[in-house]
């Protein structure tokens, strides 16, 4: 049988603005239309100082139905919630489990994104650096189970400077994890389904493409680990 014909590109889509967000919400400010929402952003993109209000809906940080005010007061709730946990397992936590999550944290956080201005500078006293550490650190000890591993410091950085607040950085960073967590587990399951994903979506994508691939061995799409652990994170520019 002939391979499918590859898909016709998307519709040109401009970035999401101030006005294209107001006419996804209805009275009171509640999101009336979210998959539509993320149609959008999918096909233009965010304008870059909406991100700190759009990443929150995409992220389903919030339970559907929510009015504007109660949004705010569920963000308030789950901040106080974020810093009474942060309190509880740095004080409570058995002193070898702090340092050893502590240790991993900080190895991977004195190296993530320190060309960027926001976490460029000085280490010692930078509070941006201590804010990356601390959340990355009180996630780890409260899911021990999965705790803390390489590369989801890459994936926490720009969540921090775009929500610039800690506490809004962990919350979307939780609800992150809930999708990238099985990429992150021992045994290598998560990312074994992504890979199978990604191969189904290239041969019915760019079937030629996918024939090159496999003409040159390179179907197993190893060169792609990175890109499918962190996102793609480290193949654009912070920015974007």
């Amino acid at each position: 049988p002939h391979p499918p014909a590859p898909l016709p590109p998307p519709p040109p889509c401009a970035p999401l603005s101030d006005a294209d967000l107001r006419g996804y919400l209805g009275p009171a400010g509640r999101l009336l239309r979210p998959q539509e929402l993320r149609l959008h952003v999918y096909h233009g993109g965010v304008e870059p100082g909406l991100r700190k209000v759009v990443w929150r809906y995409l992220l389903n940080i919030f339970p559907a139905g929510l009015s504007g005010q109660e949004r705010l007061s569920h963000l308030q709730h789950k901040s106080q919630q974020y810093r009474t946990l942060k309190s509880l397992l740095s004080t409570h936590s058995h002193p070898s489990d702090l340092a050893s999550v502590g240790a991993a944290v900080r190895k991977d956080v004195i190296r993530t994104d320190r060309g960027h201005p926001y976490f460029g500078g000085p280490e010692e006293g930078h509070p941006h650096l201590a804010a990356l550490q601390d959340l990355l650190t009180t996630f780890a000890l409260g899911h021990p189970r999965l705790s803390y591993c390489q590369g989801m410091s890459d994936v926490a950085a720009p969540l921090l400077a775009v929500m610039d607040d800690e506490a809004q950085a962990f919350i979307c960073f939780c609800s992150l994890m809930r999708r990238l967590a099985p990429r992150f587990r021992p045994g290598g399951k998560g990312l074994a389904r992504a890979f199978s994903h990604l191969r189904r979506l290239l041969r019915r994508i760019d079937p030629e493409f996918w024939g090159f691939l496999v003409s040159r061995g390179a179907h197993d799409l190893l060169f792609c680990y990175r890109w499918l652990l962190l996102e793609l994170k480290r193949e654009f520019a912070f920015e974007d």
